[in-house]
């Protein structure tokens, strides 16, 4: 397995000088002042994203190269891919990350994002996902991960059917493993994403095996999610919540968000969290959160946020973050 992916990556690599070479990504550091400890470092990230696509499209490969917390840049990702029969087949090997079958949410680099209809395939699991896509409408796809131990079970299928000016059905099952945990029990899910109205994106799903959140596997808890997003001009909202029908719990977050200028973003964001099921509150055992952040856009397309935090644990807080793109 790991020799053939190596051969695949080492094939795309040696025949990069007839493909375009991408370099992109960002550095991204961020602290939050509080009243009980004063400044305390979030996170600090470098990330390098690297793609390889030959004149035709019918091979390529991407990777990423990251850095957490001042460590050492890290191979994080990196997987080669092949088109047959004129783009109807398309195989993917390697350490797979792909975001074809699921709907996520969020604004807030630091605090809203959390939300998910996860069908993520990935982890930087060895793996291969092969698609069909025998017209532009349907993308139908099987993932085989022979390790199977961080993205869950060896075998995912997943199917997704886009309507014209409707929007898109998406559906995935992984079965479980012959023992199964938490992470590799039966999982299934359902979403529709609605997109024929302009500037409204709205989202409804349903999993079986999922907890509604990224990478969030429960043994048979059953969730329906949403997530609503509607933009006009400088002007923007969106409402995602979790609703543990299992545990009768709800998470729910949001933002709304205004351009005052190009340049200088207004964002209202939010989340309550009932059961403490996100862990993404600024301070660990909050039950909801609120806050203003002010973006000003710039620096090789990243930005300076500031603003103000509130939580019913913590209290009043500041964060202070920068991102520069390259």
């Amino acid at each position: 397995m790991k020799k053939l992916i190596v051969l695949l990556l080492a094939l795309l690599v040696a025949t990069s000088a007839f493909a375009q070479l991408t370099i992109n990504g960002y550095s991204r550091a961020n602290a939050l002042y509080t009243n009980s400890s004063g400044v305390e470092s979030l996170a600090y990230r470098m990330r390098f994203n690297l793609t390889f696509n030959d004149a035709s499209g019918n091979f390529g490969a991407w990777g990423r190269f990251q850095s957490d917390a001042y460590a050492a840049p890290a191979f994080k990702y990196g997987y080669g891919w092949a088109k047959f029969l004129g783009g109807v087949v398309k195989v993917n090997a390697g350490q797979l990350a792909n975001y074809d079958y699921m709907v996520g949410s969020g604004k807030s680099d630091f605090k809203l994002g959390n939300v998910c209809t996860d069908a993520y395939i990935g982890d930087a699991t060895d793996g291969y996902l092969v698609q069909v896509m025998p017209n532009k409408a349907l993308n139908v796809g099987v993932t085989v991960l022979p390790s199977g131990t961080l993205s869950g079970a060896d075998l995912t299928l997943s199917a997704k059917y886009s309507i014209d000016k409707v929007g898109n059905l998406m559906v995935n099952v992984r079965a479980p493993d012959p023992t199964p945990t938490a992470t590799t029990d039966l999982f299934a899910s359902g979403a529709f994403e609605f997109t024929g109205m302009p500037g409204l994106d709205a989202t409804a799903a349903f999993e079986f095996g999922g907890t509604g959140f990224w990478h969030g596997y429960a043994a048979n808890q059953m969730t329906a999610i949403a997530v609503v997003t509607y933009t006009s001009g400088p002007f923007g909202v969106q409402v995602a919540p979790v609703y543990n029908v299992t545990g009768s719990k709800l998470y729910c977050e949001g933002f709304v968000s205004y351009a005052l200028q190009p340049t200088l973003i207004l964002n209202v964001v939010g989340a309550y969290d009932q059961a403490h099921a996100a862990a993404m509150l600024p301070t660990a055992g909050a039950t909801y959160f609120v806050g203003a952040e002010l973006n000003v856009k710039g620096m090789g397309a990243g930005y300076f946020m500031t603003g103000v935090w509130y939580d019913d644990v913590g209290g009043l807080s500041i964060p202070l973050a920068l991102r520069v793109n390259f």
